[in-house]
């Protein structure tokens, strides 16, 4: 009989490896502050509290600086700093061992909830906008065509939405190269196009064998594999 029903896992430290993206985002801040870093294994130590909090009691920040230092954070931090996190070595096979002994699994984490799933949720309705005007312009929906028109159609759509402008500007790369797979940069664009493929081999009636083929040479997440072999036994 199992001894628990829930386990709740910190994020940074724990489930992944952040060093790289939060010390170089808080050296970044730092400079921006006018306060020379020191290294970036001496800015270990804001992995895990609050940021403000931090920056008030190391380098004793009015409140007001705090928060202009943990909003200079967040610039370097959603644009670089989030793809330079990494999950620590076999993390993955523990939640999947966990979740298969029926145990529940929550993440506690004071950071909010990141651009990077409103990226991933307009990327995801919005991606293949440039279909329409690629077969009216070019009589083909092929994926280069696509690319080419597929941002400037979403733009005229949600340029005038209030969202912070990075988040657009993602929005519009990843339609503008979400066929080119050698471009992945980050791990919305990984999601996106395994949500992609797991459409696509459906859609386009694909093989057994081919459906095998894009799962070993596009599919690096442990969601999108499940899905996938779940989906099409591969």
């Amino acid at each position: 009989m199992k001894k628990f029903d829930l386990v709740i896992f910190d994020l940074d430290g724990t489930l992944t490896d952040s060093r790289v993206g939060i010390t170089k985002s808080v050296s970044y801040a730092l400079d921006k502050m006018g306060i020379t870093s020191p290294s970036l294994e001496e800015l270990e130590h804001f992995i895990g509290p609050p940021l403000i909090d931090t920056f008030m009691g190391h380098y004793k920040f009015s409140k007001s600086d705090s928060e202009k230092a943990v909003e200079l954070f967040r610039d370097r931090y959603s644009e670089k700093g989030l793809y330079e996190n990494i999950p620590f070595h076999n993390i993955n096979t523990l939640l999947s061992n966990l979740k298969k002994s029926g145990i529940k699994l929550a993440v506690a984490t004071s950071k909010p909830q990141h651009f990077s799933e409103k990226i991933l949720e307009i990327s995801a309705i919005l991606h293949d906008i440039g279909i329409k005007i690629s077969e009216e312009k070019y009589n083909s929906s092929a994926g280069k065509y696509q690319e080419l028109e597929g941002p400037g159609a979403a733009k005229k759509l949600i340029k005038d939405i209030d969202l912070p402008e990075k988040i657009k500007e993602r929005v519009y790369y990843l339609i503008g190269n979400h066929h080119s797979y050698d471009k992945i940069d980050g791990l919305d664009f990984q999601i996106l196009v395994e949500a992609d493929f797991l459409v696509n081999i459906y859609e386009d009636n694909m093989s057994s064998e081919t459906a095998a083929t894009v799962k070993k040479k596009y599919f690096e997440t442990k969601t999108g594999r499940d899905y996938i072999s779940s989906l099409y036994g591969v």
